[in-house]
């Protein structure tokens, strides 16, 4: 696994390359997934309480008794701001899709296309 972080001022970049091998008991040959993330973040004004930010995430990997290798991808946009220091209220736009999987599995065809509001408290 690799996590780059860089920060220029309100400009933030955090990354993710991270792999994994396993296989089931009954298994003989090892599978691989693999994701990939990237996360762009601007952050203002002085204070640094609000955010504009574009976010990229995909899993690729191979699942138990599939031949080809299932896809995840999720896109994102989102606009937030730090109420308090413990307050935040954000919007997401969301694109996410699941692609590959077998025509009998729940997840073939998914896909979540929408506006995402969310607020917490945390302490």
């Amino acid at each position: 696994m690799i996590n780059p972080f860089i920060k220029f001022k309100g400009l933030e970049f955090f990354g993710t390359y991270e792999v994994a091998q396993g296989r089931t008991i009954t298994e003989k040959s090892l599978r691989q997934t693999t994701q990939y993330a990237a996360d762009l973040i601007y952050r203002f004004p002085a204070k640094q309480n609000f955010w504009v930010a574009v976010r990229y995430n995909a899993v690729v990997g191979t699942m138990k008794g599939a031949t080809n290798d299932v896809t995840i991808n999720r896109m994102v946009g989102s606009v937030g701001w730090f109420i308090t220091k413990n307050i935040m209220l954000k919007a997401e736009y969301v694109n996410q899709q699941y692609k590959n999987f077998a025509k009998t599995d729940i997840r073939s065809g998914g896909q979540f296309d929408g506006i995402v509001v969310q607020a917490s408290v945390g302490f």
